[in-house]
């Protein structure tokens, strides 16, 4: 694969691999929701890297915070260390792998390498040649258990017999082997004869010489760790028997061997991870080896969930890997950025939105549902910090919901109640799930009630307006009727007055807050001269996502001429500009995946496929190695912090949305926005409206299949561009009516459980 993050080049066969012969790249990660980390040439933690990127040389465990950036004795990336961020509470660093390797008495270098991120299977696979011997690892975190392991194979490629000293060093901390303030280890080694409580003084040995034990196959290596009040252990094992080398800060895993011609030898390196909340059990090699198979069948579970098929091998390729992404950062809580120090240390931001929107349409709802019950979770921190005015969420929120953000601009972003709201009502819709709406329905109120309390304003003639406040684009700031703001409060209150209307809660409010809404729509800004949406009252910006929330993701004004204008605008700066690939604006739509993700939904709600899909099209020239979704690509670094979950949701929401939409009561939208491009093409199983799931293809450029997938039986509406819907032949035997509203035609059937055939 040639360089990939430099704008006009092009995907190659191998677009999941990279080499050392690349130009730049980024480097492979593995995780499961919990562990996370980055790994090198080699399949471990040492090896070339780039310099914002070595910080994530370690493993992470998400919700393992230091209380105190400083006393964390780390580099925080992005940040200079003169800067103020103490109360940022960065994650802890469990240690680092460091391999090396001696041939014939000579330590190799890791110069020729092929590495491999298998997504099937989660696993990434490291290939490097070094003259006598091949060495091959396979890097995999568990995708069920906190264990991470490490399969290495030596294989003799001379003529001659080779001897070999594999080790492998373990350190406890930070990838540059810094240990935090008042760190605490206890390293020792656990033999078979160990035991298991230790004595009344503390010893789990009887025998007077434990360092020269002979090495035993059950032997291992335990870190007892105390990181301020963390407390825990890592828990090492190896196979076959080697030396184990105990240090002050972890331990060495030795193995000479001796290979002949064409032998090989495999060896294997597994930890588990655990502390006082999560205990993870530590396996021995047969278990380890049954719980790979069980994470390999895991990941196989998950990519039959759902699938697209655009034959376009590019963004295919992209979808996988921006998938992948998601299912590495669901975890316990909501999901982050990334489990990584890079991507805001593991943080909460209103990012999840898109997270949340990637997961549910692609038919993972029990993975999506995590994000708003998070919101629900850490409710009560947020109403102590409105003072009982509602829900006031923090910018960036640890697990327990408390602001970790350093200070800026950005902690006065008030749209994000909105994102917040606009995702829990979703839930909602793709779900049918009323209990759930009940559950949530405080956080809905508690953000109607905070936005109203804290940016809605009067003039002097009584009239609302809002109070200057932050865009969704940074730089905007103090902006006045804020557009993306105004929409997001819109929204807000509109959801809020109907999950109250449909629960039978808050009568008086919810016609209060119905009544509101309407006026604050009024104040999307607006260019009279050129009929389109500004930015804001007093301020602009090249056209973008922050003057389409109308469309994308608020859906509060869709059929506007004003409306049509903006998102026409917005598509004509992309076409303008696209090629430059310059700007550092943030959410730019052209080096941002996250921004021109969005603006593609954009057009796809408005029906735009052939604008949209020419769009996404471009998605190629924003990402990184293995086709990895970063924040943004620019010339400096190439792609700019990859992994990025924001930008893999935004983007897997847009290319389903191609497909199926749901963001109203009046039924899931079937192919709302197909490009005359996608002439064979086909999805399975994406989540539409109240729980069912809906499967179709196009062939030759009709519509030749559409399948409902009901886990039971029911009613339920779906609509279908009209234009779409005269070639179609449906089924009768299950439609209970047909009728036109609009632009779509509405389709009422009867459903019944397991797979009903739309089409005939």
């Amino acid at each position: 694969m040639k360089n990939i993050t430099k704008p006009g080049i092009e995907v190659q066969n191998k677009w999941n691999s990279a080499t050392s012969e690349d130009e730049s790249y980024n480097w492979p990660m593995i995780g499961n929701g919990d562990i996370q980390t980055i790994v090198g040439p080699n399949g471990y933690h040492n090896g070339k890297v780039l310099e914002v990127e070595s910080v994530n040389r370690t493993i992470f465990w998400a919700g393992r915070r230091h209380k105190d950036a400083r006393t964390a004795e780390t580099w925080i990336p992005r940040f200079d260390k003169d800067i103020p961020i103490g109360s940022t509470q960065p994650l802890v660093r469990f240690g680092s792998l460091e391999r090396q390797l001696k041939i014939n008495g000579a330590e190799v270098k890791d110069d020729k390498w092929e590495k491999t991120l298998d997504y099937d299977n989660a696993i990434v696979k490291s290939t490097l040649n070094h003259q006598s011997v091949q060495e091959y690892t396979e890097s995999m975190v568990l995708l069920d258990k906190n264990i991470i392991v490490f399969h290495t194979k030596l294989t003799n490629t001379s003529n001659k017999d080779v001897s070999a000293e594999f080790t492998l060093k373990y350190k406890f901390g930070d990838a540059y082997g810094n240990l935090a303030t008042g760190t605490k280890l206890f390293v020792f080694r656990p033999y078979h004869t160990d035991k298991l409580f230790g004595s009344i003084d503390g010893k789990f040995s009887t025998d007077p010489d434990v360092e020269s034990r002979t090495p035993h196959i059950s032997e291992g290596l335990i870190v007892k760790y105390e990181v301020e009040d963390h407390l825990g252990e890592v828990r090492w094992g190896r196979y076959p028997v080697g030396k184990i080398q105990k240090t002050q800060t972890g331990g060495n895993f030795v193995h000479e061997v001796n290979l002949k011609k064409g032998e090989s030898i495999d060896l294997w390196f597994w930890a588990a991870i655990s502390d006082r909340l999560k205990y993870t059990y530590f396996p021995d090699f047969d278990q380890m080896k049954q719980f790979v198979s069980q994470h390999t069948k895991g990941w196989q579970n998950f990519w039959n969930t759902s699938s697209v098929n655009l034959n376009n091998p590019e963004l295919e390729s992209i979808y996988k890997s921006s998938l992948y992404t998601l299912r590495c950062n669901s975890g316990q809580w909501s999901s982050s950025c990334g489990i990584l120090a890079s991507n805001w240390e593991g943080r909460f931001l209103h990012d999840e939105m898109s997270v949340f929107f990637g997961l549910i349409s692609s038919n993972h709802p029990t993975l999506a549902r995590k994000i708003p019950n998070w919101r629900w979770l850490t409710y009560d921190v947020a109403v102590q910090r409105s003072k009982g005015h509602g829900t006031f969420y923090a910018w960036e929120s640890t697990e327990e919901g408390k602001e970790s953000s350093p200070i800026g601009q950005w902690v006065d972003e008030r749209y994000i109640h909105g994102e917040i709201s606009e995702h829990t009502w979703r839930y909602f819709l793709y779900s049918g799930d009323k209990n759930s709406l009940e559950q949530f329905y405080p956080v809905l109120k508690g953000n109607a009630e905070w936005l109203i309390y804290d940016i809605l304003r009067y003039d002097e003639n009584g009239n609302v307006k809002l109070r200057p406040v932050v865009s969704i684009v940074e730089h905007i700031y103090p902006a006045e009727n804020c557009m993306y703001t105004v929409c997001a409060f819109t929204r807000t209150l509109q959801i809020a007055a109907r999950a109250a209307t449909i629960l039978g809660k808050d009568e008086d409010k919810a016609a209060e807050w119905i009544a509101l809404a309407e006026k604050v729509k009024k104040l999307m800004p607006v260019d009279a001269k050129n009929k389109v949406y500004r930015i804001s009252e007093n301020m602009n910006d090249p056209f973008g996502v922050a003057h389409l929330g109308s469309l994308y993701p608020f859906a509060t004004e869709l059929e506007s001429d004003i409306t049509k204008n903006t998102l026409n605008s917005a598509v004509a700066y992309f076409q303008k500009d696209k090629d430059q690939r310059t700007t550092d604006l943030v959410i730019s739509t052209t080096t941002w995946i996250w921004g021109l993700s969005n603006l593609a939904s954009a057009c796809f709600v408005a029906g735009e496929g052939e604008k949209g899909y020419q769009i996404l099209r471009d998605a190629k020239y924003t990402i990184g190695s293995f086709m990895t979704p970063p924040e943004h690509w620019n010339k400096q670094d190439g792609a700019y912090l990859p992994w990025h979950t924001t930008g893999s949701g935004a983007y897997i929401a847009a290319i389903n949305g191609m497909f199926v939409q749901v963001f109203d009561e009046k039924g899931a939208i079937i192919f709302p926005a197909i490009s005359p491009e996608l002439k064979n093409c086909s999805f399975d199983r994406l989540l539409a409206s109240e729980g069912v799931a809906v499967s179709g293809k196009i062939e030759n450029g009709k519509i030749s299949r559409i399948v409902a997938h009901s886990a039971s039986d029911k009613e339920w509406t779906y609509r279908i561009p009209v234009a779409l819907a005269k070639d179609l032949t449906l089924n009768v035997k299950l439609i209970s009516s047909n009728t036109t509203s609009g632009k779509y035609a509405v389709i009422r059937c009867k459903l019944a459980k397991g797979d009903n055939i739309l089409t005939e």
